[in-house]
This record gives C-alpha cells, structure tokens and sequence, in this order.
C-alpha cells in the first residue's frame, strides 16, 4: 500500500462523528484491529528488507574487495571490479552503490510508513478517552451534569 493511500485511509477513519459518538466508540476496536495489521505488515517488510541489505552489503564488500571469483562473477553476468580496494575505503563505495543506494530508499519509504502507522495505533488508543470527553461535554452543555 501507497503512503498516500494510507493518509487518505486514515484522514477518513480518524474523524469522529459527533452526532453518533456511539457508533464510532463501537468503531474504534475495529479500527485498532485494522491499523494493527497494516502496521504489522509493513513492520514485517521493513525487516525483509533490512536482512536484504545487510547481504548485499556484505556481497558487495567481498566484490569490492575482490574475494568473489571472476568464474563466479562471470557466472552471474557481473563485470570482473578492475581495481581491489583497501579496506578504509570499501564502505564509501559501498554506500553510494546504485543497488545499495536503492535498497536504502526502498527501507526509507516503508520506514516512513511505518512511523505513520505507529502513530495512528497510538492514536487509535485515546480514541475511547476522546469520544468519552465529548459525551461528558454534551451532557455538560445540555445542563444534564
């Protein structure tokens, strides 16, 4: 899922109806249950791919180093690297490989994903207590109190 699907998911479901607080404190376990999941899903990508880059760090450390064989290299269709590197410098180069460079913006996206569902969970647990205080209000305002 987009993060601009889950902005807009979640500009709807946030908004509480004040002429029908019953039914959206009734809402509200089915809400958690759904932003959960969402969350658990993209929780679980987002390790995928951190266990992704840490192989292909560490692929891309042996090939930069030259311990991967030219038959191997061969093998996969990658060029043979013309130079073997220093260890110093491996982790610059690493760094700013396209491949590398790319898997960490896949992880950036899915991480801000993340942190936005984090927050509408959290958002979802003071749910109960804001609804609660706009029943108190109203009852408050219409002298029932």
């Amino acid at each position: 899922m987009k993060y601009d699907d889950l902005v807009e998911m979640w500009t709807k479901d946030a908004k509480i109806d004040p002429d029908l607080l019953d039914r959206e404190s009734l809402k509200t376990p089915l809400l958690q249950g759904n932003y959960f999941n969402l969350y658990c899903r993209e929780r679980a990508i987002l390790t995928k791919l951190n266990i992704e880059l840490k192989k292909l760090r560490r692929w891309k450390r042996d090939y930069f180093l030259g311990e991967i064989s030219p038959e191997e290299l061969i093998e996969k269709g990658i060029p043979v690297y013309p130079r073997r590197m220093v260890k110093t410098e491996v982790d610059d180069y690493i760094d700013t490989d396209p491949d590398v460079v790319a898997c960490f913006e896949k992880i950036a996206v899915v991480q801000t994903k993340v942190d936005f569902l984090d927050l509408c969970v959290k958002s979802l647990n003071y749910r109960g207590p804001t609804i609660k205080n706009a029943i108190e209000f109203l009852k408050f305002r219409n002298g029932v109190i």
